[in-house]
């Protein structure tokens, strides 16, 4: 990098000695030029002649040797200096080698454009001269013919203007005869209608003046009226009527089902209805009985039966749900239905939305899983009795059938219980044999008689083969016979629906016969903590680790304490052994202990409402403690 304050990176003092050393080599050598100082040989002869000059001075002489350097450094400077012009000389002959190239180019366009131009030019002047020459003969033409052509023009001119003239005043004579006959058309219609408005005029102010009349007699009576109407108007308040013609109405009727339905009493919802208006002031026209809110009871039951019947015509699948307990030695099922139906979006159209339908609780015989399929079909069966004898089916036109129900079914959920899976098993039969069965009506309506009358005979000859030959079918009654041919019947759609279901595609028969049955994941939990806690107390044994307390009842307690610390299993009684095998222990037995003090299923039996009040007081929570929800989970474990 240039010192600063010097013109090629030197000092101001190496340029003051620089200046005297070249000032000595001019006086010795004249023949030097002034410029040499920008020439390379010249600053090379110009450092020998200043080191030589120097040789003497030994007290300048590290400084010269040090100028030197600078000096040669300098050097270095003005060669590359030197090469970045030749550079940009070579540079700049190339560019104007470029220019001369494309200013010859130019001057070759340039000629050819001149070229061009000339020959326009002088087409221009051919055209010029033929235009003065056309000119010229149009001129002398015009001239020939000019006192002829006046002549000619001005005649047309007066022709064309006299029949305008004739033409405008046609036209303004059958003008004036139309507006003379509408005016006169006019002036009849206006003098018609001056009289009836006369008329109107004289018997709207008749009307207007009986209608002044009457304003001022209901003025006069209007304060009379007003009184009246707001006694009436009171009076029609105070009194609320749950009957209309003698019948209650369907609000009347939909508020004794949210009654009995929040916990009132059947007889004593006429009372409330009664004693709730009453409290507002309101007296009530009618008092229902007990029979009628249980009538209106069995319509909700009814309206519901129709919803449900209404809603699995229209979806395409469904599922069952069910599970069943004993109730004083009595078996009760509850019963559900899961489908998607189609419920309003908040925009106004449709969704689908999943629900659960619920079927009631109902008793059974027993708890054979025949018995229930029997109560799904028997339920299921009253719901489309009921929907096809509803107005709603006469309106839609569609008949609910059980089969077609089966055929929708496309799974179940129940608990792992081995009587739950039979279940599901046996629905699914009847699924089967639903799908069998509408396959074969299918089949019936879509072939011809010829075709279904062979396998028509074939069965009917194996009813009459079955029966005992054609004597004994003789013999029978009617009612046996038409019996028996139900049953053929039956049989035979089965057997066509088999054969049509045969020759489905696999994909068709998948989605047909598609049964899902999905258990409750309870049962598998209870089994794997049952599991879990007999490893424990195995593990006990099998390691010699005496485990915990054992946690008598009373009476095994008394026979466990007359055991002695010495005493070896041999030598137990029958009593203590006894006592010893039903004798458990662990974290399991503590907590059923615990649940039967504190949650006994036996309300006369535990501390129940004394533990929920010390919970609530100490623990500052109202909910029931983790103890006494696993307390039926505990005791199926020790059982």
């Amino acid at each position: 990098m240039p010192l600063k304050g010097s013109r090629y990176g030197r000092s101001v003092a190496q340029m003051q000695k620089l200046a005297q050393a070249r000032s000595r080599s001019v006086s010795t050598n004249p023949g030097l030029s002034e410029t040499g100082d920008t020439g390379v040989e010249g600053e090379r002869d110009l450092l020998v002649e200043s080191s030589q000059s120097f040789q003497g001075e030994e007290s300048l002489k590290g400084a010269e040797q040090q100028r030197c350097a600078e000096l040669l450094q300098a050097l270095s400077l003005e060669k590359e200096h030197s090469n970045a012009l030749a550079k940009a000389l070579d540079d700049e002959k190339k560019h104007v080698e470029d220019l001369s190239s494309k200013l010859e180019a130019e001057r070759l366009h340039s000629q050819e454009l001149y070229k061009s131009l000339r020959v326009e030019h002088r087409a221009c002047q051919r055209g010029n001269q033929r235009k003065v020459a056309l000119q010229e003969q149009i001129k002398a033409l015009k001239a020939a013919n000019l006192v002829a052509y006046d002549g000619l023009q001005h005649f047309t001119k007066c022709a064309s203007q006299s029949v305008d003239n004739l033409l405008k005043v046609k036209k303004e004579n059958a003008g004036l005869q139309q507006e003379l006959a509408s005016a006169l058309n006019r002036a009849a219609e206006d003098t018609e209608g001056f009289g009836k408005k006369l008329k109107d005029a004289a018997e709207k102010l008749k009307a207007s003046r009986l209608h002044v009349r009457r304003l001022q007699r209901q003025c006069q009576n209007a304060a009379i009226h007003k009184e009246k109407a707001v006694e009436k108007a009171k009076a029609q308040n105070r009194i609320h009527s749950l009957l209309h013609k003698g019948v209650y109405t369907e609000e009347s009727r939909q508020l004794m089902r949210f009654l009995v339905q929040a916990g009132c009493a059947r007889e004593h919802v006429g009372k409330v209805i009664q004693a709730v208006l009453a409290s507002a002031g309101v007296t009530v026209k009618g008092n229902p009985s007990r029979r009628t809110v249980t009538r209106a009871g069995r319509e909700g039951l009814l309206y519901s039966y129709i919803q449900l019947g209404h809603e699995m015509d229209d979806v395409a699948s469904m599922t069952f749900s069910g599970d069943g307990t004993t109730h004083r030695g009595i078996q009760f099922y509850a019963r559900h239905i899961n489908y998607a139906v189609e419920s309003k979006a908040p925009d106004g159209g449709k969704i689908k939305k999943h629900v659960t339908r619920f079927l009631g609780v109902h008793s059974a015989l027993d708890g054979t899983s025949e018995q229930s399929i029997k109560a799904w079909k028997e339920t299921l069966s009253r719901v489309a009795e009921i929907y096809n004898q509803s107005p709603l089916q006469k309106r839609t036109g569609h008949l609910l059938r059980v089969v077609d129900i089966f055929v929708k079914l496309a799974g179940m959920n129940t608990d792992h219980c081995s009587k739950e899976k039979k279940d599901a098993k046996l629905m699914e039969k009847e699924k089967t044999l639903a799908i069998y069965k509408t396959l074969g009506e299918d089949t019936i309506l879509e072939e011809s008689n010829e075709e279904l009358l062979p396998h028509f005979t074939k069965a009917r000859a194996k009813m009459i083969e079955a029966a005992g030959g054609n004597e004994k079918w003789e013999g029978l009654d009617a009612g046996e016979q038409a019996d028996l041919e139900a049953n053929m019947m039956e049989k035979l759609l089965m057997e066509l629906g088999k054969n049509s279901f045969e020759k489905l595609s696999p994909e068709e028969k998948r989605i047909l016969k598609l049964f899902i049955w999905a258990g409750c994941g309870c049962h598998k939990d209870l089994n794997s903590v049952k599991g879990g806690n007999k490893a424990m107390m195995d593990w006990w044994k099998d390691n010699g680790i005496p485990g915990p307390v054992p946690l008598a009842n009373r009476d095994n307690k008394a026979t466990l304490e007359e055991i002695e610390e010495d005493q070896s299993d041999s030598e137990l009684t029958a009593a203590q052994e006894r006592a010893l095998g039903n004798t458990s222990c662990g974290g399991v037995k503590a907590a059923k202990l615990a649940g039967d003090i504190l949650n006994n299923k036996d309300d006369k039996k535990g501390y129940h409402d004394d533990f929920r009040w010390w919970w609530s007081m100490r623990i500052l929570l109202s909910l029931t403690p983790p103890i006494l929800v696993f307390n039926a989970t505990v005791r199926q474990l020790l059982n």
